[in-house]
């Protein structure tokens, strides 16, 4: 078909300035493809007028052949009424190849019934437009493709150098990660091992300590001696602890699972925790609801969480003091608490309470409660529960809320 043309359009063979973008970095290449040797001619001299390169084909199946050969063209004006293979049946063929299908196609056509501009779109192509043609137009519209097209290709470089440095900063993490579990690993082994060689020891202190008790000995020598025991059954204690922590971190715990009533846990505890109670003469209150309360839990964990609370009520309250237990249930979960009339947390202290190697706090970490709380802490996470602590008017107040299912 002949390309019909104007006088307008006669003065875009000069005209330098209608790109409207600097194309100078790429050296953009198009294809024109009609069966039309004067159209070929007109449309290459002003496409190289404007600093393109030109590539040419006469029918469809030439066309893709051109393609195939050089995977280098950016853009194709396609003739629809063609011999051989028309554009539209070109363009579909185009479409299909995997390295050819986002190449932006304009068709260059007579006709300008919406169906088959319709079918062309429906064939792939980006763009038309209609004979006889303003070459200002069609050059604005192969502008506009290219830029999309190279912004779309700057996209995809941007994205294949983003996704490369994530890649690399993921290795990174992955080897840093690894490294701090093999710490982790090293500290807690550590851990288990200095735990496991100070009990044999410790446990040889306090038998002999014990029979140095039933000997003769002056007031002051035993006085040394129940100190010795008392300071060696307390580096048991944190021994026992810090062996509690590291399994409980590591989850290797066997957990023990069945339904148990924390009120009968309660009284077993008071009663262990009596001769210590009394020695300060502290008053205990217990608020326990009427209605029985079984909760899933391991007995052994559960009961090592609320002597933690209890002991340290005692140990914080003044002599005299008043210490209130309270056992209730709320919704889907059940509420045990621990209140004493102490001297309450510090301010360091509320904000990390549940950190065992934090020191800020040393009024309470000397004794190691903070010890204690993250060891709560630990066993409430794997009960699926929560740890909560506030200061009231008259001390300071520690809860656990035990999931009812």
């Amino acid at each position: 078909m002949f390309l019909i043309m104007t006088p307008m359009n006669a003065n875009v063979l000069s005209a330098k300035g209608l790109t409207s973008f600097s194309h100078s970095t790429k050296n953009f290449k198009i294809l024109v493809v009609d069966d039309n040797l004067q159209n070929i001619q007109l449309l290459g001299n002003v496409l190289k007028t404007e600093g393109f390169s030109v590539g040419f084909a006469t029918d469809g199946r030439q066309a893709i052949e051109v393609l195939q050969r050089s995977s280098d063209y950016d853009l194709v004006l396609l003739d629809i009424d063609m011999p051989v293979m028309n554009g539209f049946e070109t363009c579909r063929i185009i479409r299909q190849d995997d390295h050819l299908s986002e190449i932006p196609i304009i068709f260059l056509t007579a006709f300008t019934d919406n169906e088959k501009i319709i079918t062309g779109f429906m064939a792939g192509a980006q763009d038309y437009v209609t004979k006889p043609f303003n070459l200002n137009e069609l050059l604005a519209r192969v502008n506009t493709h290219l830029q999309l097209k190279f912004k779309s290709e700057q996209l995809k470089e941007l994205n294949k150098t983003l996704e490369l440095k994530v890649q690399e900063r993921t290795a990174a993490l992955t080897e840093a990660n690894k490294k701090l579990a093999r710490l982790d690993k090293a500290k807690n082994d550590f851990l288990i091992l200095i735990s496991h060689e100070m009990r044999t020891p410790l446990n040889g202190i306090v038998g002999l300590a014990d029979l140095l008790k039933d000997t003769h000995s002056n007031p002051a020598q035993t006085e040394f001696i129940e100190y010795l025991v008392l300071s060696a059954q307390k580096l048991l204690k944190f021994s026992d602890s810090a062996l509690l922590i590291t399994h409980l971190q590591l989850k290797d715990f066997n957990l023990t699972t069945e339904r148990h009533d924390p009120r009968k846990m309660m009284d077993s505890i008071i009663y262990s925790l009596s001769e210590f109670i009394q020695s300060k003469s502290i008053q205990l209150k217990q608020k326990f609801t009427s209605e029985t309360i079984l909760i899933p839990a391991d007995k052994e964990l559960i009961e090592v969480s609320i002597k933690s609370l209890l002991e340290n009520a005692v140990k914080f309250s003044p002599s005299g003091g008043e210490i209130i237990t309270s056992i209730g249930n709320d919704k889907n979960e059940v509420k045990i608490s621990v209140t004493d009339n102490g001297p309450g947390f510090s301010e360091e202290a509320l904000l990390q309470p549940f950190d065992a190697f934090n020191a800020s706090d040393m009024a309470h970490h000397s004794d190691g409660f903070g010890l204690s709380l993250a060891t709560v802490k630990l066993i409430m996470d794997i009960h699926k529960g929560r740890i909560e602590i506030r200061n009231d008017s008259h001390g300071a107040e520690v809860a656990l809320f035990l999931p009812l299912e």
